[in-house]
């Protein structure tokens, strides 16, 4: 039977949440070909709209609910999907402040190098040595750098207890690395843009494209349902 569709974000039915059978499904069980993992609930931001900060958000987390995986558990739930094609390494936790978050990913490429592998994170945690890891060895297909805003003002309006610059300076970083490295084709460095009525003007969005472009990263935004959304 297809899963239930109702969504707690947008606390209605959604269509992206009903998914049906296949002929790899079966009632001895399902092909898993998609894991989103979240190595660590911690995180280094208060975003008003993440449960992380906000339980009321979503009332499957529980406000003691930080922790952080054990490496090897981890790699066990990896070895048990051997039909896995692509594994998401975040969630609402930021992921790189995870002690092994690199040697996962390495692990993960050397023992799956079939898997595809996406990262996202504010940037905010990832070390000089990560991004050159992720860079040189190219450990993750797509990394997603969440700066929702061009400066600083608009920035930590919903990233609060951030820095738009240092965010901007990893997401620069990690391009310019896989510039140096050879992995430009491989790495997809992603600057994600949430839209909010306070960063979406003219002048604002201008001024990402050029930062953007600046990096070396591809723009991306985002429409969201969360207060504030923007209605442009």
């Amino acid at each position: 039977a297809a899963p239930g569709s109702f969504c707690p974000v947008v606390r209605s039915r959604c269509g992206g949440r009903v998914s049906r059978a296949t002929a790899a499904d079966t009632e001895a069980g399902r092909a898993i070909r998609v894991l989103q993992l979240e190595p660590t609930s911690r995180c280094n931001l208060r975003c008003p709209g993440c449960p992380v900060s906000n339980f009321r958000v979503d009332p499957a987390y529980r406000a003691d609910r930080t922790a952080t995986l054990p490496l090897a558990t981890m790699l066990g739930v990896v070895d048990q999907l051997p039909d896995l094609e692509k594994l998401l390494f975040y969630d609402f936790g930021e992921p790189f402040l995870h002690p092994d978050a690199v040697p996962f990913l390495r692990e993960v490429r050397r023992r799956r190098p079939e898997v595809t592998l996406h990262a996202s994170t504010n940037g905010l945690a990832l070390t000089p040595e990560a991004i050159a890891a992720i860079a040189g060895e190219a450990l993750a297909d797509r990394v997603v750098f969440s700066i929702d805003g061009a400066s600083e003002g608009p920035y930590r309006r919903y990233r609060r207890g951030g820095s738009f610059e240092k965010a901007r300076r990893a997401v620069a970083s990690l391009a310019e690395e896989c510039a140096r490295a050879g992995t430009r084709e491989r790495v997809d460095v992603v600057w994600q843009y949430i839209l909010f009525e306070w960063n979406d003007g003219d002048e604002e969005i201008a001024r990402a494209r050029a930062l953007a472009a600046e990096a070396g990263a591809r723009l991306s935004f985002v429409v969201t349902h969360t207060p504030g959304a923007s209605r442009r």
